[in-house]
């Protein structure tokens, strides 16, 4: 018997929010991204019906997360990870599980490639 499972993922969502530890880092917005993975209890009917109206709309995912978020201080990436998870888990009964992962690129000597932090369920 074989098993299908279906996710999307949402590569480097950008986000320019305040964020940071001490005051002065959260005095000015500062970009940073999001990638997500969202698997789903059952594959969207789209796989059949090729129909936009049979799939997930990611857009609107985007926005609402945009929209809670970008009003709002975060002291920690951590804290911002989870945030972001419980946005998805609240307004998403379909997906079965959320992995959210934070990049942030701070202003840390020879650190280059930046910090991720990721929360969610197991993939």
């Amino acid at each position: 018997m074989t098993i299908h499972t279906s996710s999307i993922e949402l590569s480097e969502i950008e986000l320019n929010l305040h964020l940071g530890w001490p005051d002065n880092e959260r005095a000015h917005k500062q970009k940073i991204h999001v990638n997500l993975l969202l698997q789903f209890t059952q594959p969207p009917a789209a796989c059949v019906t090729d129909d936009l109206t049979d799939t997930y709309c990611y857009d609107s995912l985007v926005q609402m997360i945009v929209k809670e978020v970008e009003a709002k201080e975060f002291r920690l990436i951590e804290h911002l990870g989870f945030h972001i998870y419980q946005i998805i888990k609240k307004s998403e009964p379909n997906i079965h599980a959320i992995k959210v992962s934070i990049i942030k690129k701070p202003q840390v000597a020879r650190l280059t490639g930046g910090v991720v932090f990721t929360y969610g369920d197991v993939c």
